[in-house]
Protein backbone atom coordinates (compact mmCIF):
# COMPACT_ATOMS: atom_id res chain seq x y z
CA UNK A 1 0.00 0.00 0.00
CA UNK A 2 2.99 2.21 0.90
CA UNK A 3 4.11 1.75 -2.63
CA UNK A 4 1.41 2.80 -4.56
CA UNK A 5 1.02 5.77 -2.88
CA UNK A 6 3.90 6.66 -4.86
CA UNK A 7 4.32 8.93 -7.72
CA UNK A 8 4.92 8.20 -11.07
CA UNK A 9 7.96 9.36 -12.59
CA UNK A 10 6.28 11.71 -15.05
CA UNK A 11 4.83 13.01 -12.37
CA UNK A 12 7.18 14.33 -10.20
CA UNK A 13 9.52 17.73 -10.82
CA UNK A 14 12.78 17.94 -12.66
CA UNK A 15 11.83 14.70 -14.09
CA UNK A 16 15.40 14.79 -15.97
CA UNK A 17 17.69 15.16 -13.10
CA UNK A 18 15.30 12.15 -11.41
CA UNK A 19 16.07 9.61 -14.37
CA UNK A 20 19.57 10.79 -14.32
CA UNK A 21 20.46 10.50 -11.06
CA UNK A 22 23.72 11.57 -8.92
CA UNK A 23 26.39 10.54 -11.00
CA UNK A 24 27.79 6.75 -11.49
CA UNK A 25 31.41 6.34 -10.07
CA UNK A 26 33.18 4.66 -12.19
CA UNK A 27 35.35 1.87 -10.36
CA UNK A 28 33.54 -0.78 -9.02
CA UNK A 29 34.94 0.22 -5.63
CA UNK A 30 33.58 3.83 -5.22
CA UNK A 31 29.88 2.15 -6.54
CA UNK A 32 30.44 -0.34 -3.28
CA UNK A 33 30.87 2.59 -1.01
CA UNK A 34 27.96 4.77 -2.12
CA UNK A 35 25.75 2.05 -2.05
CA UNK A 36 27.51 1.14 1.72
CA UNK A 37 26.80 4.77 2.50
CA UNK A 38 23.17 4.86 0.85
CA UNK A 39 22.61 1.69 3.21
CA UNK A 40 23.92 3.49 6.31
CA UNK A 41 21.26 6.69 5.56
CA UNK A 42 18.20 4.52 5.22
CA UNK A 43 18.90 2.24 8.75
CA UNK A 44 19.66 5.75 10.02
CA UNK A 45 16.07 7.27 8.72
CA UNK A 46 14.30 3.68 9.52
CA UNK A 47 15.73 3.91 13.42
CA UNK A 48 14.81 7.77 13.82
CA UNK A 49 11.70 7.24 12.53
CA UNK A 50 11.18 4.26 15.22
CA UNK A 51 12.43 6.67 17.80
CA UNK A 52 15.95 5.32 18.35
CA UNK A 53 17.85 7.79 18.72
CA UNK A 54 20.93 5.93 19.77
CA UNK A 55 20.84 3.74 17.11
CA UNK A 56 20.67 6.22 14.74
CA UNK A 57 23.42 8.10 16.13
CA UNK A 58 25.50 5.18 15.77
CA UNK A 59 24.60 4.50 12.04
CA UNK A 60 25.43 8.36 11.19
CA UNK A 61 29.10 8.12 12.43
CA UNK A 62 29.10 4.91 10.28
CA UNK A 63 28.11 6.82 7.46
CA UNK A 64 30.58 10.13 8.51
CA UNK A 65 33.79 6.98 8.81
CA UNK A 66 32.77 5.75 5.36
CA UNK A 67 32.74 9.09 3.75
CA UNK A 68 36.05 10.24 5.45
CA UNK A 69 35.12 13.94 4.65
CA UNK A 70 34.87 13.26 0.94
CA UNK A 71 31.93 13.80 -1.06
CA UNK A 72 28.92 12.54 -1.21
CA UNK A 73 26.44 13.52 -4.10
CA UNK A 74 22.83 13.47 -2.88
CA UNK A 75 23.68 11.95 0.43
CA UNK A 76 24.95 14.88 2.49
CA UNK A 77 21.92 17.04 3.09
CA UNK A 78 20.10 14.11 3.97
CA UNK A 79 22.40 12.85 6.66
CA UNK A 80 23.10 16.33 8.25
CA UNK A 81 18.83 16.15 8.80
CA UNK A 82 18.96 13.46 10.31
CA UNK A 83 21.81 14.75 12.89
CA UNK A 84 19.96 17.87 13.72
CA UNK A 85 16.53 15.96 14.40
CA UNK A 86 18.65 13.55 16.48
CA UNK A 87 20.20 16.51 18.38
CA UNK A 88 16.88 17.95 18.36
CA UNK A 89 16.12 14.68 20.45
CA UNK A 90 18.57 15.38 23.06
CA UNK A 91 17.51 18.69 23.85
CA UNK A 92 20.40 20.33 22.03
CA UNK A 93 18.97 22.76 20.28
CA UNK A 94 20.95 25.35 19.47
CA UNK A 95 23.46 22.58 17.72
CA UNK A 96 20.25 21.17 16.02
CA UNK A 97 19.31 24.45 14.61
CA UNK A 98 22.95 24.79 13.10
CA UNK A 99 22.98 21.74 11.67
CA UNK A 100 19.27 22.34 10.15
CA UNK A 101 20.51 25.28 8.48
CA UNK A 102 23.32 23.47 7.29
CA UNK A 103 21.21 20.73 5.41
CA UNK A 104 19.38 23.12 4.04
CA UNK A 105 22.37 25.25 2.29
CA UNK A 106 23.32 21.72 1.47
CA UNK A 107 19.58 20.82 0.14
CA UNK A 108 19.72 23.55 -2.10
CA UNK A 109 23.16 22.52 -3.31
CA UNK A 110 22.18 19.09 -4.24
CA UNK A 111 19.16 20.68 -6.02
CA UNK A 112 16.73 19.35 -3.42
CA UNK A 113 14.00 21.53 -2.79
CA UNK A 114 12.20 18.99 -0.87
CA UNK A 115 15.00 18.34 1.88
CA UNK A 116 15.48 21.83 1.97
CA UNK A 117 11.71 22.46 2.87
CA UNK A 118 11.78 19.55 5.22
CA UNK A 119 14.93 21.75 7.03
CA UNK A 120 13.63 24.65 7.47
CA UNK A 121 9.65 22.72 8.88
CA UNK A 122 12.42 21.60 11.58
CA UNK A 123 14.12 25.42 12.26
CA UNK A 124 10.49 26.79 12.55
CA UNK A 125 9.93 24.38 15.50
CA UNK A 126 13.19 24.47 16.99
CA UNK A 127 14.38 27.92 16.85
CA UNK A 128 10.41 28.62 17.26
CA UNK A 129 8.85 26.97 19.62
CA UNK A 130 12.30 25.60 21.33
CA UNK A 131 14.07 28.51 21.23
CA UNK A 132 11.88 31.27 21.35
CA UNK A 133 13.19 33.30 18.45
CA UNK A 134 10.62 33.91 16.92
CA UNK A 135 11.16 36.20 14.29
CA UNK A 136 13.72 33.83 13.02
CA UNK A 137 11.02 31.23 12.40
CA UNK A 138 8.44 33.37 10.91
CA UNK A 139 11.37 33.54 8.38
CA UNK A 140 12.29 29.84 8.37
CA UNK A 141 8.68 29.26 7.49
CA UNK A 142 8.09 31.47 4.93
CA UNK A 143 11.47 30.05 3.43
CA UNK A 144 9.50 26.23 3.62
CA UNK A 145 6.65 27.33 2.72
CA UNK A 146 8.45 29.07 -0.71
CA UNK A 147 10.17 25.66 -0.98
CA UNK A 148 7.35 23.79 -1.07
CA UNK A 149 5.67 25.03 -3.86
CA UNK A 150 8.55 23.31 -6.08
CA UNK A 151 7.95 19.92 -4.32
CA UNK A 152 4.33 18.24 -5.70
CA UNK A 153 2.79 15.34 -3.73
CA UNK A 154 4.09 16.97 -0.26
CA UNK A 155 1.28 16.88 1.76
CA UNK A 156 2.80 15.39 4.60
CA UNK A 157 4.78 18.10 4.64
CA UNK A 158 2.63 20.81 4.38
CA UNK A 159 0.78 19.25 7.36
CA UNK A 160 4.27 19.42 9.33
CA UNK A 161 4.83 23.23 8.10
CA UNK A 162 1.15 23.59 9.19
CA UNK A 163 2.00 21.83 12.56
CA UNK A 164 4.92 23.96 13.61
CA UNK A 165 3.80 26.93 12.61
CA UNK A 166 0.87 26.49 15.21
CA UNK A 167 3.14 25.18 17.69
CA UNK A 168 5.37 28.79 16.90
CA UNK A 169 2.29 30.59 17.60
CA UNK A 170 1.27 29.05 20.73
CA UNK A 171 5.13 29.62 21.67
CA UNK A 172 4.09 33.57 21.17
CA UNK A 173 1.31 33.09 23.07
CA UNK A 174 -1.22 32.99 20.49
CA UNK A 175 -3.22 29.82 21.48
CA UNK A 176 -6.47 31.27 20.40
CA UNK A 177 -4.61 31.87 16.66
CA UNK A 178 -2.76 28.46 16.84
CA UNK A 179 -5.73 26.10 17.34
CA UNK A 180 -7.68 26.28 13.85
CA UNK A 181 -3.95 26.03 12.27
CA UNK A 182 -3.28 22.65 14.77
CA UNK A 183 -6.96 21.52 13.74
CA UNK A 184 -6.03 22.07 10.15
CA UNK A 185 -2.58 20.29 10.16
CA UNK A 186 -4.37 17.23 12.39
CA UNK A 187 -6.89 16.80 9.06
CA UNK A 188 -4.02 17.19 6.64
CA UNK A 189 -1.49 14.74 8.03
CA UNK A 190 -4.10 12.13 8.78
CA UNK A 191 -4.84 12.32 5.27
CA UNK A 192 -1.18 12.16 4.04
CA UNK A 193 -0.35 9.20 6.80
CA UNK A 194 -2.78 8.11 8.73
CA UNK A 195 -2.92 7.39 12.35
CA UNK A 196 -0.25 4.90 12.54
CA UNK A 197 2.30 7.19 11.40
CA UNK A 198 4.48 9.13 14.09
CA UNK A 199 3.94 12.62 12.47
CA UNK A 200 0.59 11.75 13.25
CA UNK A 201 1.06 11.65 17.02
CA UNK A 202 3.39 14.45 17.07
CA UNK A 203 0.34 16.82 15.65
CA UNK A 204 -1.61 15.48 17.95
CA UNK A 205 0.01 16.23 20.77
CA UNK A 206 0.90 19.59 19.38
CA UNK A 207 -3.07 20.22 19.75
CA UNK A 208 -3.17 19.16 23.14
CA UNK A 209 -0.42 21.39 24.09
CA UNK A 210 -2.55 24.25 22.57
CA UNK A 211 -5.67 22.94 24.24
CA UNK A 212 -3.63 23.19 27.46
CA UNK A 213 -2.55 27.01 26.77
CA UNK A 214 -5.93 27.87 26.06
CA UNK A 215 -6.73 26.08 29.39
CA UNK A 216 -9.05 23.38 28.23
CA UNK A 217 -7.64 21.06 30.56
CA UNK A 218 -10.24 17.88 30.18
CA UNK A 219 -9.67 18.28 26.43
CA UNK A 220 -6.02 18.51 26.27
CA UNK A 221 -6.02 15.17 28.77
CA UNK A 222 -8.15 13.62 25.76
CA UNK A 223 -5.42 14.22 23.44
CA UNK A 224 -2.60 12.95 25.35
CA UNK A 225 -3.96 10.19 26.17
CA UNK A 226 -4.79 9.43 22.76
CA UNK A 227 -0.88 9.95 22.47
CA UNK A 228 0.12 8.11 24.77
CA UNK A 229 -1.39 4.97 23.12
CA UNK A 230 -0.40 5.73 19.83
CA UNK A 231 3.02 6.13 20.99
CA UNK A 232 2.90 2.17 23.14
CA UNK A 233 1.68 0.79 20.01
CA UNK A 234 4.14 2.52 18.08
CA UNK A 235 7.37 2.34 20.02
CA UNK A 236 6.39 -0.09 23.08
CA UNK A 237 5.51 0.62 26.51
CA UNK A 238 8.78 1.68 28.09
CA UNK A 239 10.69 3.69 24.99
CA UNK A 240 11.69 7.58 26.35
CA UNK A 241 9.18 9.48 23.73
CA UNK A 242 6.38 7.48 25.85
CA UNK A 243 7.36 9.28 28.59
CA UNK A 244 7.47 12.46 27.04
CA UNK A 245 3.23 11.78 26.32
CA UNK A 246 3.05 10.90 29.82
CA UNK A 247 4.95 14.29 30.89
CA UNK A 248 2.04 16.06 29.01
CA UNK A 249 -0.72 13.91 30.26
CA UNK A 250 0.88 14.30 33.50
CA UNK A 251 0.93 18.22 33.69
CA UNK A 252 -2.73 18.15 32.31
CA UNK A 253 -4.46 16.15 34.39
CA UNK A 254 -2.51 18.27 37.44
CA UNK A 255 -4.24 21.39 35.84
CA UNK A 256 -7.36 20.30 35.51
CA UNK A 257 -7.56 19.24 38.94
CA UNK A 258 -6.18 15.68 39.62
CA UNK A 259 -2.68 15.84 41.35
CA UNK A 260 -2.96 12.84 42.08
CA UNK A 261 -3.22 11.11 38.59
CA UNK A 262 -0.50 13.65 37.13
CA UNK A 263 2.01 12.61 39.93
CA UNK A 264 1.27 8.72 38.79
CA UNK A 265 1.74 9.33 35.01
CA UNK A 266 5.08 11.67 35.56
CA UNK A 267 6.44 9.00 37.75
CA UNK A 268 5.93 6.75 35.50
CA UNK A 269 7.35 8.60 32.64
CA UNK A 270 10.56 9.56 34.82
CA UNK A 271 11.12 5.35 35.18
CA UNK A 272 11.09 4.79 31.57
CA UNK A 273 13.50 7.63 31.45
CA UNK A 274 15.92 6.26 34.24
CA UNK A 275 15.76 2.87 33.01
CA UNK A 276 17.09 4.38 29.27
CA UNK A 277 19.85 6.07 31.06
CA UNK A 278 18.92 9.64 30.52
CA UNK A 279 20.81 9.57 27.44
CA UNK A 280 17.80 9.49 24.58
CA UNK A 281 15.52 12.46 26.13
CA UNK A 282 15.91 14.79 28.97
CA UNK A 283 13.73 14.38 32.18
CA UNK A 284 13.79 18.31 32.81
CA UNK A 285 10.25 18.17 31.90
CA UNK A 286 9.18 15.17 33.83
CA UNK A 287 11.17 16.98 36.93
CA UNK A 288 9.04 19.83 36.79
CA UNK A 289 5.89 17.89 36.35
CA UNK A 290 6.12 16.23 39.43
CA UNK A 291 7.50 19.29 41.35
CA UNK A 292 4.39 20.95 40.45
CA UNK A 293 2.21 18.24 41.25
CA UNK A 294 3.98 17.88 45.06
CA UNK A 295 2.86 21.29 44.93
CA UNK A 296 -0.99 21.21 44.48
CA UNK A 297 -0.98 18.03 46.69
CA UNK A 298 0.25 19.66 49.56
CA UNK A 299 3.60 18.74 50.39
CA UNK A 300 6.04 21.43 49.36
CA UNK A 301 9.11 19.56 50.77
CA UNK A 302 9.23 16.86 48.27
CA UNK A 303 8.21 19.43 45.44
CA UNK A 304 11.95 21.38 46.48
CA UNK A 305 13.26 18.00 46.01
CA UNK A 306 12.40 17.60 42.51
CA UNK A 307 12.76 21.24 41.45
CA UNK A 308 16.08 21.08 42.72
CA UNK A 309 17.21 18.15 40.33
CA UNK A 310 15.44 19.57 37.65
CA UNK A 311 17.25 22.89 38.26
CA UNK A 312 20.67 21.22 38.26
CA UNK A 313 19.84 18.75 35.15
CA UNK A 314 18.58 22.04 33.02
CA UNK A 315 21.89 23.91 34.10
CA UNK A 316 23.89 20.95 32.79
CA UNK A 317 22.47 19.99 29.86
CA UNK A 318 20.71 23.19 28.28
CA UNK A 319 22.88 26.02 29.61
CA UNK A 320 23.24 28.60 32.60
CA UNK A 321 20.58 31.20 30.20
CA UNK A 322 17.82 28.63 28.86
CA UNK A 323 14.63 29.02 29.21
CA UNK A 324 14.31 25.68 31.93
CA UNK A 325 16.75 27.17 33.77
CA UNK A 326 14.42 29.85 34.85
CA UNK A 327 11.28 27.63 35.19
CA UNK A 328 13.84 25.44 37.99
CA UNK A 329 14.43 29.09 39.66
CA UNK A 330 10.51 29.61 39.62
CA UNK A 331 9.99 26.42 40.96
CA UNK A 332 12.00 26.52 43.74
CA UNK A 333 10.37 30.28 44.52
CA UNK A 334 6.65 28.65 44.48
CA UNK A 335 8.15 25.83 46.91
CA UNK A 336 10.07 28.14 49.11
CA UNK A 337 6.75 30.97 49.37
CA UNK A 338 4.59 27.30 50.47
CA UNK A 339 7.33 26.74 52.44
CA UNK A 340 7.28 30.17 54.54
CA UNK A 341 10.89 30.68 53.64
CA UNK A 342 9.98 33.99 51.46
CA UNK A 343 13.85 35.35 51.11
CA UNK A 344 14.62 32.14 49.47
CA UNK A 345 11.50 32.57 47.24
CA UNK A 346 12.67 36.00 46.19
CA UNK A 347 16.14 35.23 45.41
CA UNK A 348 14.33 32.48 43.47
CA UNK A 349 12.30 34.48 41.93
CA UNK A 350 14.53 36.89 40.86
CA UNK A 351 16.84 34.66 39.56
CA UNK A 352 13.94 33.53 37.33
CA UNK A 353 12.92 37.05 36.08
CA UNK A 354 16.18 37.78 34.98
CA UNK A 355 16.86 34.51 32.72
CA UNK A 356 13.15 35.28 31.36
CA UNK A 357 13.64 38.69 30.63
CA UNK A 358 17.10 37.61 28.18
CA UNK A 359 14.92 35.11 26.41
CA UNK A 360 11.38 36.44 25.81
CA UNK A 361 10.18 40.12 24.82
CA UNK A 362 8.32 41.84 27.23
CA UNK A 363 4.18 41.49 27.41
CA UNK A 364 5.49 37.87 26.47
CA UNK A 365 2.86 35.70 29.13
CA UNK A 366 5.81 33.34 30.70
CA UNK A 367 7.66 36.25 31.17
CA UNK A 368 4.88 38.72 33.19
CA UNK A 369 3.87 35.42 35.22
CA UNK A 370 7.56 35.65 36.64
CA UNK A 371 6.64 39.17 37.46
CA UNK A 372 3.60 38.25 39.56
CA UNK A 373 5.58 35.27 41.23
CA UNK A 374 8.43 37.77 42.09
CA UNK A 375 5.58 40.34 43.43
CA UNK A 376 3.87 37.65 45.29
CA UNK A 377 7.33 36.78 46.85
CA UNK A 378 7.58 40.75 47.47
CA UNK A 379 4.33 40.27 49.18
CA UNK A 380 5.10 37.07 51.25
CA UNK A 381 8.49 39.27 52.38
CA UNK A 382 6.85 42.14 53.92
CA UNK A 383 7.53 45.07 50.83
CA UNK A 384 4.07 45.64 49.22
CA UNK A 385 5.02 49.06 48.14
CA UNK A 386 7.53 47.32 46.21
CA UNK A 387 5.79 44.64 44.58
CA UNK A 388 2.82 46.76 43.19
CA UNK A 389 5.50 48.31 41.11
CA UNK A 390 6.42 45.08 40.14
CA UNK A 391 3.17 44.36 39.00
CA UNK A 392 2.14 47.46 37.58
CA UNK A 393 5.08 47.29 35.33
CA UNK A 394 4.33 43.64 34.26
CA UNK A 395 0.44 44.51 33.75
CA UNK A 396 1.26 47.79 32.10
CA UNK A 397 3.34 45.23 29.39
CA UNK A 398 0.58 42.89 29.12
CA UNK A 399 -2.28 45.44 28.18
CA UNK A 400 -2.94 43.42 25.21
CA UNK A 401 -2.34 40.16 26.80
CA UNK A 402 -4.75 36.81 27.31
CA UNK A 403 -7.80 37.85 30.08
CA UNK A 404 -6.12 34.94 32.27
CA UNK A 405 -2.48 36.46 32.82
CA UNK A 406 -4.04 40.23 33.04
CA UNK A 407 -6.57 38.97 35.73
CA UNK A 408 -3.40 37.24 37.77
CA UNK A 409 -2.03 40.77 37.36
CA UNK A 410 -4.69 42.82 38.75
CA UNK A 411 -4.59 40.38 41.80
CA UNK A 412 -1.30 40.71 42.70
CA UNK A 413 -1.65 44.71 42.46
CA UNK A 414 -4.92 44.42 44.76
CA UNK A 415 -3.14 42.45 47.49
CA UNK A 416 -0.56 45.09 47.22
CA UNK A 417 -2.50 47.64 47.45
CA UNK A 418 -4.68 46.13 50.55
CA UNK A 419 -1.85 46.18 52.25
CA UNK A 420 -0.96 49.65 51.85
CA UNK A 421 -4.20 50.21 53.29
CA UNK A 422 -5.72 51.56 50.24
CA UNK A 423 -8.79 49.86 50.67
CA UNK A 424 -10.97 51.53 47.60
CA UNK A 425 -7.82 51.04 45.02
CA UNK A 426 -7.47 47.09 46.37
CA UNK A 427 -11.66 46.64 46.11
CA UNK A 428 -11.39 47.94 42.31
CA UNK A 429 -8.12 46.29 41.38
CA UNK A 430 -9.90 42.88 42.98
CA UNK A 431 -13.20 43.59 40.84
CA UNK A 432 -10.94 44.13 37.69
CA UNK A 433 -9.39 40.68 38.72
CA UNK A 434 -13.19 38.96 38.89
CA UNK A 435 -14.35 40.39 35.64
CA UNK A 436 -10.95 39.16 33.66
CA UNK A 437 -10.74 35.50 35.33
CA UNK A 438 -14.94 34.76 34.76
CA UNK A 439 -14.05 35.20 30.99
CA UNK A 440 -12.18 32.08 30.91
CA UNK A 441 -12.75 30.36 34.71
CA UNK A 442 -11.37 27.19 34.22
CA UNK A 443 -7.72 28.27 33.26
CA UNK A 444 -7.50 29.77 36.76
CA UNK A 445 -10.24 28.48 39.43
CA UNK A 446 -7.28 29.30 42.60
CA UNK A 447 -6.91 32.89 40.93
CA UNK A 448 -10.63 33.28 40.59
CA UNK A 449 -11.65 31.77 43.94
CA UNK A 450 -8.50 34.18 45.87
CA UNK A 451 -9.97 37.43 43.46
CA UNK A 452 -13.34 36.70 44.86
CA UNK A 453 -12.54 35.64 48.68
CA UNK A 454 -10.21 39.35 48.92
CA UNK A 455 -13.09 41.66 47.72
CA UNK A 456 -15.65 39.74 50.36
CA UNK A 457 -12.95 40.47 52.88
CA UNK A 458 -12.42 43.67 52.19
CA UNK A 459 -16.30 44.22 52.04
CA UNK A 460 -16.02 42.90 55.70
CA UNK A 461 -13.51 45.64 56.96
CA UNK A 462 -15.35 48.23 55.46
CA UNK A 463 -18.37 47.06 56.96
CA UNK A 464 -16.59 46.42 60.65
CA UNK A 465 -13.94 48.87 60.38
CA UNK A 466 -11.62 46.80 61.01
CA UNK A 467 -9.13 44.05 59.83
CA UNK A 468 -10.83 40.44 59.71
CA UNK A 469 -7.42 39.86 61.02
CA UNK A 470 -3.62 38.54 60.23
CA UNK A 471 -4.00 37.23 56.15
CA UNK A 472 -4.24 39.81 53.64
CA UNK A 473 -4.42 37.56 51.18
CA UNK A 474 -2.42 34.00 51.69
CA UNK A 475 0.27 35.69 53.96
CA UNK A 476 1.13 37.70 56.88
CA UNK A 477 2.22 41.05 55.89
CA UNK A 478 5.05 41.96 57.82
CA UNK A 479 6.39 46.47 58.11
CA UNK A 480 9.20 46.44 55.74
CA UNK A 481 12.66 46.47 57.96
CA UNK A 482 15.06 47.60 55.40
CA UNK A 483 15.17 47.36 51.37
CA UNK A 484 14.26 44.46 49.52
CA UNK A 485 17.06 41.79 49.68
Amino acid sequence: STVQLLPRLDECSDVPRLRGGPPVPASAEERTRRATLTDHLARARALQLSGRVDETEKELEAFEALRNGQPAPGLLAASQLLRGKVESARGNQEAASATFWGASLQALAEGDSERAAESWIHLTLVVGDRMHRFEDAERYSALAQAALQHVPRAEALRAALLRNRGALLNAEGKAAEALPVIEEALARMLAAVGKSHPNYASTLETLGNVQKERGEYELAVAAYREVVALREALYGPHHPIVATSLTNLGRSLGLAGHAALGESACQRALTILEAAGGRQLSGIDTLACLGEQRRRLGDAKSAWGFDERMLAEAKRSRGEDSLDVAYGYQGLALDALALHQPAVALENARASLAVMQRNLPPGHPERETAQGVLADCLFEAGFPAQALAVVREARAAMANGPPETRGAMWLHEGRALAALGRRAEAAAAFDESVTLLEQRPGLDPRGLALARAERARLNVVDRNGTSPGGRVAHATVRAPKGPPP
